[in-house]
């Protein structure tokens, strides 16, 4: 993969505009610090000052990057007027105004408005700007999982000099995981854009993946150093601390930030939260665990990771006290879930640690305590019968939490995996306590999420089954004088 095409032309910028450059590069350090709404009026400053000027592009793009991290979607709205008055009174430059305001459609999540754009800039190799339109909507559609999707920035034929771009192909190289390609783009933004995070980001965001806490909190103190009044990297200071399980470390570098910008933050919030609760402090943690899922709430936004370890706070605060929300006793349901067969190979290959919780949408009816079985893909022998293959088995850890796409989804934990497969014979029918439907099931019933309810003594022998299964499986093992497993040198 060759960079050379993209950065060939960068000595040859225009001398006769270095005051607006100079200008825009003051602008672009505002927005790197997190001066967000700052950096959006010096890039409009450098726009009205000289229209023409041949920074005018970038520091378009960069108002239009600066309002969205500011959240200023009305002046975002004013700005995509803007761009098509400028670009019908500016033929020759009409396809880097519509790309532009194809960028504001694709930020303020009017992506079909974006899409229809992007559509016709495909083959723009010349200008950047439409490239990175197509490349943007290319990412929503069909992310780079396909090692052979090439970005469309590395198309262009012309120089680019928009450090946005750069950030784009960059985002892009990493979906690719692309890490050799991503290396060399960053290494050229070093040298291009000399104050730009973006490279120790990166840094960062490696670490995290690879799991190396400690090393990505000192890429993000790093990064809280050179720009010490930007929010997010004090945010990533303290989920690396977090993550590494330096509690008090964490609490104190958020507990600054809820300080200094007030609980308006989730993320901010919700991690305060859970430091608290990890240090034992369980009425501070409930307060902004409760602050910071009304915040995600307000935004439709799901909250679940916030709620189970609220409700584990809640618990420690009761102590010996009856839970107030308990209900009386009620009937334990089973619930039965077939797996597409995609789906049931990642249950089956994957560690034990990363499914001991799911979250699954399941409607509202389900409860904790409930059981829930997952199956193999079934196969119907035509007669109203359906034969499954019971392959794990789950609990309802949670009641139902909202979920903005699912309406409400549900924690289960692992209660274990089978090596061999249970088969049973269903045949489907109504509840006898239930009103025979005469329309179609309501989104928050079960069934419209492709969960059955299973009649509870059938269920109860399965589960005996596969709990004697289980002890077989460990007398096997015994006899056979087996170890436990430990990874080897």
């Amino acid at each position: 993969m060759d960079l050379v095409s993209l950065v060939q032309a960068l000595g040859n910028r225009e001398a006769s505009d270095s005051h607006q450059q100079k200008d825009f590069a003051s602008a672009l350090a505002g927005y790197f610090r997190g001066e967000y709404l700052t950096s959006a009026g010096a890039a409009a400053s450098v726009v009205a000052d000289e229209p023409d000027c041949a920074a005018r592009f970038q520091a378009y793009r960069l108002w239009i990057e600066s309002l969205v991290e500011a959240g200023d979607s009305e002046s975002l709205h004013e700005l995509k007027a803007h761009l098509f008055t400028r670009g019908q009174a500016e033929p020759e430059d009409h396809e880097t105004y519509a790309a532009l305001r194809g960028v504001v459609h694709f930020e303020l999540d009017e992506f079909q408005a974006a899409s229809l754009l992007a559509g016709s800039m495909k083959t723009f190799t010349h200008n950047p700007y439409c490239l990175e339109l197509v490349q943007l909507v290319a990412q929503r559609t069909a992310p780079f999982a396909d090692q052979d999707v090439v970005p469309a920035l590395l198309r262009c034929t012309v120089a680019v000099t928009d450090y946005f771009h750069w950030q784009a192909l960059s985002r892009a190289l990493v979906a690719k995981k692309d890490k050799e390609a991503l290396s060399e783009v960053l290494s050229t933004m070093r040298e291009l854009f000399r104050k730009a995070p973006l490279p120790l980001v990166a840094e960062y965001h490696g670490q995290i993946d690879a799991g190396y806490y400690a090393g990505a909190a000192i890429y993000a103190q790093r990064l809280t150093e050179l720009y010490p009044n930007n929010v997010d990297f004090q945010y990533y200071r303290a989920f690396a601390c977090f993550e590494d399980a330096n509690y008090p470390t964490a609490k104190e570098i958020l507990s600054r930030l809820v300080e200094s910008h007030g609980e308006q933050d989730a993320e901010v919030v919700g991690l305060l939260g859970h430091c608290h609760a990890k240090l034992g402090e369980a009425a501070k943690a409930k307060h902004f665990l409760t602050r910071a899922a009304s915040l995600l709430a307000a935004e439709g936004l799901p909250s679940s990771h916030l709620r189970l370890e609220l409700a584990n706070v809640e618990e420690e605060l009761r102590g010996d006290q009856l839970d107030p929300a308990l209900e009386m006793p009620r009937e334990t349901r089973m619930w039965l879930v077939p797996l597409s067969a995609r789906r049931y190979s990642e249950l089956m290959v994957a560690s034990e640690s990363t499914v001991d919780r799911l979250l699954r949408p399941m409607g509202t009816q389900a409860r904790s305590g409930d059981f829930v079985l997952f199956t193999a893909p079934p196969v119907d022998d035509g007669e109203n019968v359906q034969h499954w293959s019971i392959v794990a088995i789950y609990t309802v850890d949670s009641e139902p939490m909202w979920h903005p796409v699912y309406r409400h989804h549900t924690a289960l934990k692992l209660v274990c995996r089978l090596a061999n497969a249970i088969p049973m014979e269903v045949r489907t029918h109504a509840r006898a306590d239930e009103p025979k439907r005469t329309t179609k099931p309501g989104r928050d019933d079960a069934i419209s999420h492709g969960v059955y309810e299973i009649e509870q003594g059938h269920a109860l022998d399965i589960i005996e089954r596969a709990i004697e299964q289980q002890k077989n499986g460990v007398i096997e093992r015994r006899s056979l004088g087996g170890k436990a497993r430990r990874p080897s040198a």
